[in-house]
């Protein structure tokens, strides 16, 4: 599963991007990775690129996601989750994953477009997008 994410300690932001058929081994370990990487503080907001996703986790596969995040909270503190799912069935998902959160640590939304996104997490004016195309990743898998 092409996957791809950047630490940005200046923002205070980590952005997560995967493409291609839903694999939940390797999209837990892809979330542990990120969970572990030195450059990670508590309080840095989540921006999740699914745009180019294919299928979502099962309803199984998001109660355990909302297990593992529920145990990390306290190590992640407060922080905002921004989700970008433009087709249906991520973009579900990703509704009922924030609704088995609520009350957590992280204030969870979905959004349809990124520019959306952006803004609720307050980026500065002309940011732009910070996810490489999709041809891009696939690239860079390749040499993994």
């Amino acid at each position: 599963m092409p996957y791809w994410y950047k630490i940005e300690k200046d923002l205070g932001c980590v952005f997560a991007k995967r493409t291609g058929p839903y694999v939940h081994d390797e999209w837990m370990a892809i979330l542990k990775t990120i969970n572990n990487d030195a450059n990670l503080r508590p309080g840095m907001n989540r921006l999740y690129d699914y745009r180019d996703a294919q299928g979502a986790p099962s309803k199984e596969e998001t109660f355990d996601q909302v297990r593992y995040f529920s145990e990390m909270d306290k190590i992640l503190g407060p922080r905002k989750v921004a989700m970008v799912a433009p087709r249906p069935i991520t973009y579900g998902m990703g509704r009922m994953y924030g609704t088995l959160r609520d009350g957590s640590a992280a204030d969870i939304r979905q959004f349809k477009t990124i520019d959306d996104a952006m803004v609720w997490l307050k980026f500065p004016a002309g940011f732009g997008d910070p996810f490489p195309s999709d041809e891009a990743l696939v690239a860079m898998e390749s040499t993994r």
